[in-house]
């Protein structure tokens, strides 16, 4: 959009806001300023406080949510609801039998006016450092879409936003905060709405088929069961949003004054619940405006953002051997003639395509390019893909005078793999990303030298006239090496291809959310069980094996136990176990030399009982 229609557009806003400041503000009173005369209307109150709640933040964190976590946020959502339940019936009775101008002068006068002081210094550093944080991601958007083009710094950006906040806020108090707030709701949802109506219309989809879209996607998962130590785990999501709701609105005094400027407690109670119930419905409406963008963007943009080099392969791989003639035209066209035909694409300018950064003070190791693609292949599987812990997305490089460890885990799973024949000139270590991996593994075609060469946010890799050039990923990796167990008294050997397909076959018939197998082990049988209770499907076989140690009954995500076993390379594999909530570790017994060390640990699940 044109930085003019922007800059129009906040202009009418700010003063839209200025006359209801203006309005608002006459005869104003200290009780007017601090509690509007306690006579603000309990529903408009109610429909403010989604906007004061979401902000325009919400805009940005929320739909980016559904990425890596689906629809999870409900769970806090829900959270949310039974913490403002609270609120309504144990805090705001309080707050109006002491007749409260302040929430904290319930500290002065229970505790002193030291507590009242302590109290009120720690919410204005907490509200300070969050309306920083909003401060800074807003000015960085619309430094971004408007004052970049015409040069303004960024300092001045932040200075003109902070001014305008506060000329309509200084004057008129808690009467104005009110009224804009129910104006910045309405803008708020009604711009939802549009990017919603927008989209639809780009998809040539209705409302019925979009519901069914985002139910059908791979976004729309609400719930989260099945593992524990998962972020996403309900209990996890449930609790924290319970809590955060009640020491983030309810001993909140932004927040509160707009309860304690109702009418009466009765009025206020109401406010909460209402606000409360349409705050489940609007967070669910901001959720599926995410899956709506993602299903956009993969359906649409991914295809047509590649066209120009698509079509180009494309067409070159329909051509039998024969010459083709390649004609630069006006236009940013390229022509190109064959024995049947000519075909015109259009391209974009050389100059446009970014340059290669050089690396400064590279450090410089040499590896083999069949031990490069091994360690590649091993390991890459088990690298995650959550967004918001980046270093798991790719796989970590060690280097030392000793060895070469490669490590990927996404915290479910992890492969840890050691090659003692190699060995680097300097120490060190950094996280590759996924992508320029998977390049690598798919270039690689024959045993010769790589030299890789790196600093602290850079890789290159040269082989064969081929050179790869990728940023590493910047963080600090975990300590992997705690959560691998010492000692494993209970080993399992079994042959790996029939371990693998009876995997295969349980696994069909479990849970479809959990994907839980049992595996019960004792003397020298193994029994390996599915169930699903909601469909009724049910799965065991008993298979023979090498056993050492006390019988025992653990459960493993069978996708995660499978992928594991699959991507092992050997005849034979040893389970090594201690406790059914302790991670289990395979190891292959051959198809290995003597200085590869390979260990893939996975982590149990909670049996159902």
């Amino acid at each position: 959009m044109n930085p003019t229609i922007i800059l129009s557009c906040i202009a009418a806003y700010f003063l839209l806001l200025f006359v209801i400041s203006y309005i608002t503000g006459k005869n104003d009173s200290n009780d007017t300023f601090f509690l509007g005369n306690r006579n603000s209307p309990w529903f408009v109150i109610a429909y403010g406080m989604i906007g004061t709640t979401l902000s325009g933040i919400t805009f940005i964190s929320v739909p980016g949510w559904v990425a890596s976590s689906q629809f999870s946020y409900m769970q806090m959502v829900f959270g949310f609801f039974c913490g403002y339940f609270i609120i309504a019936r144990i805090l705001l009775p309080l707050y109006y039998r002491l007749e409260l101008t302040s929430i904290y002068t319930y500290l002065r006068d229970r505790f002193g006016n030291s507590s009242y002081k302590t109290g009120s210094s720690f919410f204005l550093l907490s509200r300070t450092i969050g309306a920083s944080f909003r401060l800074f991601l807003i000015a960085t958007v619309l430094q971004f879409a408007v004052f970049e083009s015409w040069n303004i710094p960024f300092y001045i950006t932040v200075i003109i936003t902070i001014a305008l906040i506060w000329l309509y806020t200084y004057r008129s108090g808690m009467k104005t905060i009110i009224w804009t707030d129910t104006l910045q709701t309405t803008f708020m949802l009604s711009t939802v709405i549009l990017i919603a109506y927008t989209l639809m219309q780009k998809m040539d989809v209705n409302v019925s088929s979009v519901v069914s879209l985002i139910a059908d996607s791979d976004y729309s998962r609400m719930f989260f069961f099945d593992d524990w130590t998962d972020k996403k785990y309900f209990f996890k999501q449930f609790f924290s949003g319970m809590f955060m709701a009640i020491v983030m609105t309810g001993l909140d005094q932004d927040q509160m004054q707009k309860n304690l400027s109702c009418r009466n407690l009765k009025d206020a109670q109401k406010n909460m619940t209402v606000f409360s119930t349409i705050l489940i419905f609007v967070d669910l409406i901001f959720l599926s405006l995410g899956a709506l963008l993602y299903i956009y963007s993969d359906t649409f943009n991914s295809k047509n953002f590649n066209m120009i080099n698509n079509i180009l392969i494309d067409t070159l791989k329909t051509f039998p051997e024969q010459p083709l003639t390649f004609n630069v035209l006006e236009n940013n066209t390229i022509e190109i003639s064959s024995n049947h035909g000519k075909y015109a694409l259009a391209y974009a300018k050389g100059d446009e395509f970014p340059k290669t950064l050089p690396i400064t003070d590279p450090s410089s190791s040499n590896i083999s390019s069949k031990v490069l693609f091994e360690a590649i292949n091993t390991t890459i599987f088990a690298s995650g893909n959550d967004d918001l812990r980046p270093v798991m997305s790719g796989v970590f490089f060690q280097l030392s005078s000793d060895n070469l460890t490669f490590v990927a885990t996404d915290a479910h799973k992890l492969v840890k793999y050691k090659r003692n024949d190699i060995k680097a000139t300097t120490l060190a270590e950094f996280i590759m990303p996924k992508k320029p991996l998977n390049l690598l593994k798919n270039i690689i075609d024959n045993d010769h030298e790589v030299t890789i060469e790196y600093n602290n946010s850079n890789a290159k890799f040269d082989m064969d006239g081929l050179t790869v050039i990728c940023r590493l990923i910047d963080g600090q990796y975990p300590n992997y090496e705690a959560v691998i167990p010492n000692e494993n008294p209970n080993v399992l050997t079994i042959d790996r291809s029939l371990l693998l397909s009876s995997l295969k076959r349980v696994s069909i018939f479990s849970n479809k959310t959990t994907h839980q197998v049992r595996l019960k082990i004792a003397g020298a049988e193994l029994n390996i069980s599915a169930e699903d209770v909601d469909f009724s499907n049910k799965a065991e076989e008993r298979l023979t094996c090498d056993y050492k140690g006390e019988d025992i009954e653990i459960g493993f995500n069978s996708r995660f136990l499978i992928e594991m076993t699959n991507n092992l390379d050997c005849k034979e594999v040893k389970l090594e176990m201690s406790l059914p909530n302790r991670a289990g570790i395979l190891r292959p017994l051959d198809g290995y030399s003597d200085d590869e060390e390979l260990i893939m640990l996975v982590m149990p699940v909670m049996l159902n009982n």
